[in-house]
Order: structure tokens, then sequence, then C-alpha cells
């Protein structure tokens, strides 16, 4: 995080510039940025990795989504120091990459009792999104029980709609 600070002053301040540094030296905003920053790297890389794998069928994807709002329900402030640290996370069957970013996510820092208080409020938020757009592929949902034949024809689609 101090990195970022460096980094932003050796650029020549013009106006958007200024306030990115003004913004790197306040101890909320870098807590919100370590939060954020975890998230993506134990959360949603994670499950975008799944998504693209193309080995994994669309179908085979309820579970993984059931997973993930599992977790996110499930989680709470008492847990949220092993997430913080990189302990805890939807998939453990996926390693996360753990590279120089990792490292410094998961760092002890100043900023770690705000970011868990912006944690407690995020991961639940994501969990009811994610509750309510996974809906049809959850239990009772649409999806839930896809004949074979089904699943056999859609082996090929895509998970997604990025093209």
């Amino acid at each position: 995080m101090d990195q970022a600070v460096e980094n932003q002053q050796r650029i020549k301040s013009d106006g958007g510039a200024a306030w990115v540094l003004h913004d790197l030296k306040i101890q909320f905003f870098m807590s919100e940025c370590k939060a954020l920053g975890l998230i993506c790297k134990l959360i949603t890389t994670p499950l975008w990795n799944l998504i693209e794998e193309c080995s994994i069928n669309i179908f085979d994807m309820n579970d993984r989504y059931l997973q993930l709002v599992n977790f996110l329900e499930e989680i709470s402030e008492d847990k949220m120091m092993d997430f913080l640290l990189g302990k805890l996370y939807p998939f453990p069957d996926r390693p996360v990459k753990d590279d120089i970013l990792f490292k410094a996510l998961i760092a002890p820092s100043e900023h770690n009792s705000d970011c868990i208080v912006i944690l407690c409020s995020i991961l639940p938020a994501i969990g009811k999104l994610a509750k309510r757009l996974y809906h049809d592929h959850l239990p009772a949902g649409r999806f839930e029980a896809v004949p074979r034949d089904v699943r056999e024809s859609a082996r090929g689609s895509a998970k997604h709609n990025k093209y």
C-alpha cells in the first residue's frame, strides 16, 4: 500500500493524480482498496476462472454458485480475520495465485481493523446479490435438476456473454 503512494508521488501532479495521491494518504480509503483487492483475489478471480474453464459444463456451475452463496451467507465477523489473511475463501480446491499482490494484501497492516468492518458490510451484500443472480442455478431453481440430454447438449455452451 505504501508503494502505491510512492508511485503516485513520482507521477507529475496533474489534477487527477493529485486527488489520487490525496486519497491514498487516507487510511480508510486504503482499507477499502485492501478489502476490494481481497474480494478480487479470493472470490471474483477464482469464480471467473471456473466460468472460463472449458471442461466445466454450465450446469456444473450450480454447485459452485451454491458454494459461493453459502460461503458469503455464512462468513461472520469472527471468521473475517481468516479471510483477511487469505486462509478462508469460497473455493478452497482452487488455489489462489501466491504472487506479490496476494502477499501485499494478506500482510499485516494498520488497515486491517477498518478492512474487517468494510468486509463485514460488503460480503453479505455480495451474497444477497449472488443469491438473486444465480437463483435459477440454486436448489429449487429451474436448472437444479436438468435432464442428462439437456446437460449433454449444453456441453459446448458458453457460461458467460463475453465474446
